[in-house]
């Protein structure tokens, strides 16, 4: 695995602790609710090098809002 995917996958793993954080409920279940609509891939993974340079709040907000445009209730 290279250092940019290791990156990837660190950047990930917090962001969802983030997101659990923010809205009171474990990680894994925010984990399994975006990944059902690929959002895990096609928008996080896919905008690493974007979204790590994002606040923690404003990338919450974004976690929240594309979930809500794809039908996912967080």
């Amino acid at each position: 695995m290279s250092q940019h995917d290791k990156d990837v996958s660190f950047f990930v793993v917090w962001l969802l602790n983030c997101v659990a954080d923010a809205l009171k409920c474990e990680p894994r279940e925010v984990y399994r609710k975006l990944q059902a609509k690929n959002i895990v891939v096609d928008h996080l993974i896919s905008n690493y090098d974007v979204l790590h340079t994002m606040g923690r709040e404003a990338l919450v907000e974004e976690v929240v809002l594309i979930a809500k445009k794809r039908g996912v209730e967080l």
